[in-house]
């Protein structure tokens, strides 16, 4: 009975062990083989790079492919929804080759999302920007993007919305309404800035990145955190400290001017 009990502890163990997180795909249009096994080779090697900077996802994640022919860029419109399952819709165009594919931030984007719960509307600014400064640390883990080049566009993203936030607004109340005016790229940016210093004092006082924290945040709180708060608390909490909580009062409370840096 003891032999029993032990053969059944250790295939448990064994399978919490190998069990991973997995991709599922469903073609909503017509591709054929070749366009399917460029698709999967490039949102597969996304998600493993996702994985390795932030951490196994505690859940499936279902990718709905679209097709969108003849537009500028290889996947021209994605999106994600986390009911009732995690699923992101991409629209591509198949003409591309695995290359451009593999050096466009939208997989990395989208797939980001799904490290934090559903935010709501009125909050966007903080999902947003999350996903926006994070698409290129895993670019870089991809190794479509070196330190340089990421300083590099986090500072001309940075400078090319800062006229927005020379204010004595909240720097949140500026990215809502920037996204009202559909100047998107303001508002990811306005929000990302929050992350981009957080891991700059990560860096500064721990001599870590803000993506090292949320191996363990996926497996205590990505389930169970809630709303803005809950999710910076929880990350908090996985470090120890406050970073997060208080950058998010001054981005809420402060004036953007003083509080926009990079």
């Amino acid at each position: 009975m003891r032999a029993f009990f032990l053969l059944g502890l250790s295939l448990f163990v064994y399978f919490q062990t190998v069990a991973q997180s997995e991709l599922r795909y469903t073609w909503e249009d017509e591709f054929t083989e070749v366009e399917k096994q460029k698709v999967r080779a490039w949102l597969s090697t996304t998600y493993k790079a996702v994985q390795s900077k932030i951490g196994e996802y505690p859940f499936d994640v279902y990718v709905h492919i679209h097709r969108r022919e003849g537009k500028e860029e290889p996947c021209p419109w994605a999106n994600t929804w986390r009911y009732p399952k995690q699923q992101i819709f991409f629209h591509i165009d198949p003409n591309y080759s695995l290359e451009e594919f593999l050096a466009d931030w939208t997989a990395p984007h989208e797939m980001s999302h799904l490290a934090i719960p559903y935010i709501g509307e009125k909050e966007a600014w903080f999902s947003e920007g999350f996903a926006s400064f994070l698409q290129y640390q895993v670019m870089l883990e991809m190794g479509e993007m070196t330190k340089m080049s990421i300083d590099s566009a986090y500072n001309s993203k940075f400078s090319g919305v800062l006229e927005y936030y020379r204010s004595t607004e909240s720097v949140g109340d500026i990215a809502i309404q920037k996204r009202k005016e559909s100047n998107y790229k303001a508002m990811y940016w306005g929000g990302a800035n929050l992350f981009y210093q957080w891991n700059q004092q990560l860096i500064e006082k721990e001599n870590r990145e803000f993506s090292s924290l949320f191996q363990e945040y996926l497996k205590c709180c990505r389930k169970t955190s809630r709303g803005v708060d809950g999710v910076v608390k929880a990350i908090d909490e996985v470090y120890g400290g406050t970073i997060g909580q208080d950058l998010l009062f001054k981005f809420r409370n402060g004036e953007s001017g003083a509080n926009f840096k990079f």
